[in-house]
Parts: C-alpha cells; structure tokens; sequence
C-alpha cells in the first residue's frame, strides 16, 4: 500500500470565471457546480477548488452555457495533477543539462521538500 501524502502545508486556491453577469442578458450567473483536485507544485500541493458558472435566467438565449475558470489552466494543464513548473523544471534538466529520466528523478526528489 502507498503512504498518504502529507499535505498539512498545503494552500488552498478558489478559482472562479471573470465574467460575474451574463454576456447576452446581464442577469448575475450562479454557481452551477464546483470542482476540487489537487496540484502538485515543486514547493507544495494545492488545492484547487474551481467554481463554474451559468445563468440562471430562463429567459436567456444562452442559458446552458457554463462559464469555465481560466486562472485553474494557469496552474496546470486540465486532466494532469503536476503543475506547469514542474513540466518546465523537468524540460530544463532534460534539455539543458541533458539528465536522463533516472538522473532527472533523483533530482527533483533532492531539490523538492515535498519528499
């Protein structure tokens, strides 16, 4: 069995979409449903709580549409749980220093306090 991370330090980040009313009728959205995942950063896990809006005016040409938050894909790419500096930390020793995948391993596990 694998051991729980320990994620004591952990922060917490609340994402929502910049758009607070409606484009096409401008009644204020509502909250359709929230999401939460976890992002593992070279200095700590985050947890992502993502809100996703829609508006709630049944009277609205684009009542279905649900409005996404951009700041989430900022963090990391949708569907992986590494965030984009721990991508590029692994490009820069792979590219520019020429590690290979065991080398580049042993690294991050001696530069990362997550370890």
């Amino acid at each position: 069995m694998r051991t729980p991370r320990d994620r004591r330090d952990s922060e917490q980040v609340d994402v929502s979409p910049q758009l607070r009313e409606c484009p096409e009728c401008h009644q204020a959205l509502h909250e359709r449903y929230h999401k939460q995942r976890w992002i593992v950063r070279l200095d700590q896990h985050v947890k992502v709580v993502s809100h996703f809006l829609e508006c709630g005016n049944t009277a609205c040409t684009r009542p279905a549409v649900v409005y996404r938050p951009l700041p989430e894909e900022a963090l990391a790419v949708r569907g992986y749980t590494f965030g984009l500096e721990v991508g590029a930390r692994i490009g820069e020793l792979r590219y520019r220093d020429n590690l290979s995948v065991s080398k580049i391993r042993a690294q991050l596990q001696t530069e990362s306090p997550l370890s």
